[in-house]
């Protein structure tokens, strides 16, 4: 291998025989020649999994759109796409329909990797197995009595006594993924991440001296931050969002120090407090804000990218009877509805063709977002009363 270095006019190179130590800044560009090269060269025997979806119209007019966030109907013919992995960096997913699939694809991985000298972390005797695999059932009451009984399949036994074990919830680039696909342990997480930075900063918030318009700086982009993150994704339900809620007006009580017994004697409301300090929104118009970006830079994202063609894809296939769940394109759908004028029919299904060509364009959708949350200062919840303490302090 060899490395050429150019400065200026002037060139060199430099055989590369030895390898790179840690922290060398030649090993990020390395790796990433490798994993190039292991993505590029990876053909694994089960067949992806296949969505549909229905791709821009080739005039360009985007108010003939076909495609809708909610309710599409699952026997429409669009355009198909594969999607079976995702990769940041050595982070990686992949997605089989079978456990017999999941199994084949572990043994051509593991394979695959060591012509390139590198080592997937599987199980053996006495050592747990860093790479884990997750079960999704069919039926979401078999995937809630799974849970709660913490049943789990069998381990994946492999070649040289090796092995990979089932798990409930997984990490993934931050964020905590279940079998149930909702939200309650990654409202839960983020809550306790808040909660450590408010104590971090306790002595910050606490001191007097400290302007309150610093202060609120302070928290929207640390414990607000965290607390959020990832909230572009998320499909909420009522009772996440009121717990999102408690925690946002019970940070704003910390750092103004008022007392509960203060809100109980005095009959403080929540939008009081929010007024005290700099007049913040409530928690869902943050969460409707980053939404709102993160769909605008999807609708402006190139055709052949996944998270376009995810936006509204369905699987063609026969729905299941009963109410579907909640997913990410119900906030979806949320945060649009509250951004756009009134005055802009919006259908519930949030067809594309009514939104999307408003969302094409970034200062019009930037305007938009940043009307709605200011608007959301002056708000006026009249139907809010203090929640409960034990919900609420910190």
């Amino acid at each position: 291998c060899k490395v050429k270095i150019k400065v200026g006019s002037k060139s060199t190179e430099i055989e590369y025989t030895t390898g790179v130590h840690q922290g060398d800044n030649m090993s990020s560009v390395l790796f990433l020649f490798v994993m190039h090269a292991f993505l590029e060269t990876l053909q694994l025997q089960s067949q992806p999994i296949n969505f549909t979806y229905f791709p821009e119209n080739k005039n360009g007019n985007l108010k003939s759109q076909k495609g809708r966030l909610l309710c599409q109907n699952s026997k429409a013919k669009g355009t198909s796409f594969s999607f079976n992995s995702s990769f940041y960096i050595d982070d990686s997913f992949f997605l089989f329909q079978t456990k017999q699939q999941l199994h084949q694809a572990i043994i051509e991985l593991d394979k695959h990797f060591a012509r390139f000298g590198l080592i997937m972390h599987l199980g053996s005797p006495g050592t747990k197995s860093k790479s884990e695999a997750m079960f999704f059932s069919a039926s979401l009451k078999q995937a809630k009595e799974d849970f709660i009984n913490n049943t789990l399949p069998e381990n994946l036994l492999l070649p040289n006594n090796k092995h990979i074990h089932f798990i409930n919830k997984f990490k993934y680039l931050g964020s905590t993924i279940m079998p149930l696909l909702n939200e309650d342990i990654e409202i839960e997480t983020r809550i306790s991440k808040a909660k450590s930075l408010m104590g971090a900063a306790k002595s910050f918030f606490d001191n007097k001296d400290v302007d309150k318009r610093i202060k609120t700086q302070v928290y929207v982009s640390g414990p607000l931050n965290a607390l959020l993150w990832g909230c572009e994704s998320w499909n909420l339900s009522k009772n996440n969002l009121r717990k999102l809620t408690a925690f946002h007006h019970g940070a704003i009580r910390r750092i103004l120090g008022i007392k509960w017994n203060q809100v109980r004697e005095q009959h403080i409301k929540n939008r009081e407090v929010r007024g005290l300090l700099s007049n913040i929104p409530n928690i869902d118009a943050f969460i409707h804000r980053r939404t709102a970006t993160y769909i605008g830079k999807i609708v402006r994202a190139n055709e052949t990218t996944y998270p376009k063609k995810f936006l509204a894809a369905w699987i063609n296939d026969s729905r299941k009877p009963g109410a579907p769940q909640l997913t990410c394109n119900n906030n979806f759908a949320n945060a649009i509805k509250k951004i756009i004028p009134n005055n802009i029919k919006f259908s519930e299904q949030a067809p594309l063709c009514q939104w999307t060509s408003i969302a094409k364009e970034e200062n019009i959708w930037s305007h938009y977002i940043n009307e709605y949350f200011e608007s959301c200062r002056n708000t006026d919840y009249e139907d809010e009363e203090p929640l409960s303490s034990s919900s609420n302090d910190l």
